[in-house]
């Protein structure tokens, strides 16, 4: 599998510390930043499965214990695909409501983890990431997102019958607001990384030959100032008014032009619980 935009080592003083490593997930540490590579080898793309996401969920509790580094960054090995939907095939042999909710709970594991890791999470996305893989990047602090043919951040819960599992109803309609959340999931958009950086999904657009440069100026500035962050604030403040004042007012005009099928009615109940409190939101998903 090729590597990534940026993938070269860093020369120099260099303190670099193999943690764990598997077919599937390496973490390493190097001049205090710990690195969780995603390389799923053997499969074509990086979608997830059970076994796949009790294997992060338990590297995250590693992480979780680890003398506490400047940052910590997640990212693929593979430019093509970064993080993907839970796997179709698995997805149909899940028969009853008690698998799916087992499900929902193991995915809401991992991003609570991710959301609690005690530094400053960097999702690198590069190639495609979508469904689950994409709720588990809203969880990191910030998300660079490199400018190639191959990223995109791709909505298709609905197109599977299914609505975002992992609190992608509470951190989607903060980040972008709840007008362009319902947009980019009723219409199972698919978009470019100019358009994310634009919407508010991402916080860094880099191009592949800079990616590893931007991602290291990103670093440095954390080192010497732990609190630093890439991160449009008017942006996010200008969302959070919107969703304040007019929350309401959009969720009761897309239930009555969109809330006709059953998925888009369960979107609408989730988004509204998220709405209330985070715990509400995790419930109803």
């Amino acid at each position: 599998m090729a590597d990534c935009a940026g993938c070269t080592p860093r020369t120099g003083r260099s303190r670099h510390r193999m943690i764990y490593e598997s077919p599937h997930l390496r973490l390493e540490s190097d001049d205090n930043v710990v690195t969780l590579w995603l390389d799923f080898r053997g499969r074509a793309s990086h979608s997830l499965n059970l076994p796949i996401l009790n294997e992060l969920s338990l590297v995250l509790d590693r992480m979780a214990g680890l003398q506490t580094p400047a940052a910590i960054v997640i990212r693929s090995r593979s430019p093509r695909s970064c993080l993907e939907e839970f796997d179709v095939r698995e997805l149909a042999r899940m028969t009853s409501p008690r698998e799916l909710a087992a499900l929902a709970r193991c995915g809401q594991e991992v991003v609570r983890k991710i959301a609690k890791l005690p530094a400053t999470t960097f999702a690198m996305i590069e190639g495609r990431c979508a469904g689950l893989g994409l709720e588990i990047a809203l969880a990191c602090t910030t998300r660079i997102i490199v400018d190639s043919g191959e990223t995109r951040l791709a909505f298709s819960d609905l197109d599977r019958g299914l609505i975002p599992f992992s609190g992608g109803t509470l951190r989607l309609p903060r980040l972008v607001g709840i007008q362009n959340a319902l947009r980019l999931w009723i219409e199972s958009r698919s978009i470019n990384p100019d358009e994310a950086v634009r919407l508010g999904l991402a916080d860094l657009l880099t191009k592949p030959e800079r990616a590893g440069i931007d991602l290291m100026t990103c670093l440095d500035r954390i080192r010497q100032c732990p609190d630093w962050s890439p991160k449009r604030m008017l942006h996010r403040l200008s969302t959070r008014v919107s969703n304040a004042l007019f929350g309401s007012m959009i969720l009761q005009h897309a239930k009555k032009s969109f809330g006709t099928s059953t998925a888009v009615s369960e979107l609408l109940r989730c988004v509204a619980a998220s709405r209330a409190s985070e715990g509400e939101g995790l419930i109803a998903e």
